[in-house]
């Protein structure tokens, strides 16, 4: 993936105390993911994954008032093209990654194939953001739009849409079914 950067503007709150002192940005929470120049407030992402980038401010009393937001980058499937799945971790393993579903497309499907462990698959459709995780439960998202649990690392889902836009779609590696290793995903649409 090549590296994404963005600038994020951090700034106080309106105050007559002149002993307010600027914002201050803190590193990422996952340095492997994004990094953050806490002079310049630049975020460039490094690689797929979630970080949390947070920001401080002295309120001119002592004290420091946080705030954090989280950030997400996927890597954008091509339609057919076959991708090797980074090893997920039994239980609490997962990758995510996107897929444009265009206007027109009746359909949407993934299938995950090879490999060690037991890897499950999980959609979610444009404008729904995944529930907390949840490794003790099946689903591990309440939400998730469609998915398929079956036994060992050959999944199929497919989904009946008329709803373009980018989809989600992770896969996960289950708590019984040990570390997942050399598992390839493929993801479609017709027409």
């Amino acid at each position: 993936m090549a590296p994404i950067s963005f600038q994020l503007v951090v700034t106080q709150p309106t105050s007559s105390d002149s002993a307010c002192a600027a914002a201050k940005l803190l590193a990422s929470s996952s340095p492997a993911v994004a990094t953050v120049n806490a002079a310049t407030g630049l975020v460039t992402m490094l690689s797929a994954g979630k970080t949390t980038i947070s920001a401080t401010v002295d309120n001119g009393l002592g004290a420091n008032v946080m705030g954090s937001m989280e950030i997400e980058v996927a890597p954008m499937l091509a339609k057919g093209v076959q991708v090797a799945v980074p090893t997920l971790a039994a239980g609490s393993g997962f990758a995510l990654y996107a897929y444009n579903v265009p206007a027109g497309a009746t359909s949407f499907s993934a299938t995950t194939t090879g490999g060690t462990g037991d890897a499950d698959l999980y959609f979610f459709q444009p404008g729904v953001t995944p529930s907390a995780f949840n490794g003790n439960a099946f689903p591990p998202w309440s939400n998730t739009t469609t998915f398929s649990g079956n036994s060992g690392n050959s999944e199929s889902a497919s989904r009946t849409t008329n709803l373009p836009g980018v989809w989600r779609v992770y896969t996960h590696a289950w708590a019984g079914g040990g570390t997942v290793t050399g598992l390839m995903l493929t993801a479609t649409h017709t027409p």
